[in-house]
């Protein structure tokens, strides 16, 4: 697919809604990737080359992956093809950045993200226990933007991510650094909250050394933004 086909926001996440409405699916949270390739009468195949994604077989109705490494990176591939498949469905040009975030919203379909918060709060560990098939960050980063709430990622001390609602956001929020020293004290893994503020927060390995993961409910982002007005 060309690189210059790159769809936007509503057309990737009505290509992931569409499939899994096609598979029966489109009511569940978290469905498995391999489950909705078999909801759809396709079958899975191992077998690409290591380091691909793998490819769609049309004619055959299968999908071929490479499924060496762990549960998370497999899903991935799946979730990457059937981004294709989605995109082909709705009859959309479009490229492999579409494929990967296609394939993320099929994982933790926006219909879903309201029950989610029902059953966690704004509590990141549930939430990321929610999504099994996804990289705790990727789920956080997208319920913080489906739900309306915010997520702010530190390492060392230093913020290196920021969204709030569906826009990246790189403002200093107040509190957010006392959170992480607070973390930091007690070196503990289960998760602090902010009795003034109700800002939640996790250590969190992100490969490149510990992180701190802070996560917030829409409220906590009105209060933020009265603070800096």
């Amino acid at each position: 697919m060309g690189a210059e086909a790159s769809l936007g926001w509503d057309l990737r996440e009505a290509a992931a809604e569409h499939l899994l409405a096609q598979a029966g699916l489109g009511e569940v949270v978290a469905p498995p990737m391999g489950a909705v390739v078999a909801a759809l009468g396709w079958r899975l195949a191992a077998g690409a080359p290591r380091g691909t994604h793998g490819w769609l077989d049309l004619d055959a109705a299968t999908v071929h992956i490479d499924d060496r490494g762990d549960a998370l990176a497999v899903a991935e591939r799946i979730a990457h093809e059937l981004g294709h498949l989605a995109a082909m469905a709705i009859c959309a040009a479009h490229d492999e950045a579409d494929a990967d975030a296609i394939g993320l919203a099929m994982r933790v379909p926006r219909r879903g993200v309201r029950e989610t918060l029902r059953n966690t709060g704004w509590d990141a560990l549930r939430i990321a226990a929610s999504y099994p098939e996804v990289e705790p960050l990727e789920a956080l980063v997208r319920v913080a933007a489906i739900g309306g709430g915010a997520l702010a990622v530190h390492q060392g001390g230093v913020r290196v991510y920021a969204a709030v609602g569906e826009a990246p956001c790189g403002a200093m929020f107040p509190r957010e650094l006392t959170m992480v020293q607070a973390i930091r004290r007690v070196r503990r893994a289960r998760p602090l909250r902010d009795a003034t503020s109700g800002l939640r927060a996790f250590p969190m390995r992100l490969g490149r050394g510990d992180a701190v993961v802070l996560l917030a409910s829409p409220e906590v982002v009105v209060e933020w933004q009265v603070d800096a007005d």
